[in-house]
């Protein structure tokens, strides 16, 4: 029996709950017999089996580390995801960490965010974007909790998140199609040359494909076909969470991400040029270059840093005169509003894009630029002239 009866010398009795502990045992008193017996049948039933000891002792902080502990143990989600993740649990950890686990209340979590808000001692104040994401890792990291019935409720999702400005979209910052043809110029000039090998090609291929960086990293020369002009996007290439680079096969953002990609002409054009280049690369360096058959390696074969690319397609934008955009995401972008501007259909976009849903398309590239705007006040301008005839 995990509990027992014990009557003390004075005359009172308790009663005397039991459980192990990594491997130790240890015990918890109790004024009455079902206080014991209930509290012994969670230590066995919901405790004991999973490791983690007395619930009623475990703090905020102790929980965050076994949540992030099973994420890797389970390696359902990338290494730089995880890596996100443990970013925002730290700022929890600062502001509750010392709280145990099942005294947390929404009042914590929204004093919480207030301080993020208006900024900690020593810490800047975060944008209300980032607090409604920080909000929403720690209610993933609760409803952990409350499945393994640490918990009886989930705080996170009860507090209030920081507000959305009223008319607030989510909007894409995307190259206009000035600025993307500025883009591919500056990446065929003698200055952007020393940058990264290749990166005439990789300028060509995120305009024309709308790729995610770390898509464009992970391509080899056997996943493209020159005959038929297809690419296919197979895996990706990530940092993970001590700053290494990682070629993950098989594996994209979502579901969807891993598709067969129709190429433009002028793009196949460039990955040809690209091929020979790097085929006079590899024999120049001999040994010296690793063979991975990366299409957009290091200088030396091996796989590309995703922060190393984006730095050079940082100083890429600034040749072109490129301002306020994200330096390899805004070509993906610009792809997306201009396949929707040029009547394409949401599905295809989609999958070009490697979306799990339209809805995600739809969402990100709903808005209208001004350009087309003007345009359709000119055709009702017409269609009210027509009318008074």
């Amino acid at each position: 029996m995990p509990y027992k009866r014990i009557d003390l010398p004075s005359g009172r009795t308790t009663f005397k709950s039991f459980w192990r502990e990594n491997g130790v045992q240890r015990s918890k008193n109790f004024a009455t017999e079902r206080e014991a017996r209930l509290f012994a049948a969670r230590m066995v039933d919901t405790v004991e089996r999973q490791g983690i000891g007395d619930p009623d002792r475990l703090t905020c902080a102790e929980w965050f580390t076994k949540f992030l502990d099973g994420l890797r143990a389970r390696g359902e989600l990338s290494p730089s995801t995880i890596g996100s993740y443990a970013k925002h649990l730290r700022r929890w950890t600062k502001l509750i960490g010392k709280v145990p686990l099942v005294g947390l209340t929404v009042g914590h979590v929204e004093d919480s965010l207030t301080l993020l808000l208006k900024g900690t001692a020593g810490h800047r104040p975060i944008s209300a974007s980032t607090a409604r994401l920080t909000r929403t890792v720690l209610g993933t990291c609760l409803e952990a909790a409350r499945r393994r019935k640490l918990r009886h409720d989930n705080p996170a999702t009860d507090a209030l998140p920081p507000a959305t400005p009223k008319g607030q979209q989510r909007k894409a910052k995307t190259f206009t199609a000035e600025e993307a043809r500025r883009y591919v110029a500056a990446a065929h000039s003698e200055k952007a040359a020393s940058l990264f090998h290749g990166i005439a090609a990789a300028a060509v291929l995120l305009t024309s494909t709308g790729l995610r960086r770390g898509e464009l990293l992970g391509l080899k020369w056997s996943d493209l076909d020159f005959e038929t002009g297809m690419l296919a996007i197979n895996r990706t290439v990530i940092a993970n969470e001590s700053g290494g680079t990682v070629i993950r096969e098989g594996v994209a953002k979502t579901n969807g991400s891993l598709r067969p990609i129709t190429l433009t002409p002028a793009a196949v054009e460039a990955l040809r040029q690209h091929k020979v280049d790097q085929a006079r690369l590899m024999l120049s360096l001999g040994r010296d270059f690793e063979r991975h058959d990366l299409i957009f390696p290091w200088h030396d074969g091996r796989p590309m840093a995703p922060s190393v690319a984006t730095h050079h397609c940082i100083r890429l934008c600034k040749i072109a005169g490129i301002k306020g955009r994200p330096p390899m995401h805004g070509a993906r972008h610009f792809h997306a509003t201009a396949l929707l501007g040029a009547g394409v259909d949401l599905a295809t976009v989609a999958q070009r894009l490697g979306h799990s849903s339209p809805a995600t398309t739809l969402a990100i590239y709903s808005h209208s630029d001004s350009t087309k705007d003007k345009a359709a006040a000119e055709r009702i301008g017409e269609i009210l002239a027509a009318l008074d005839k």
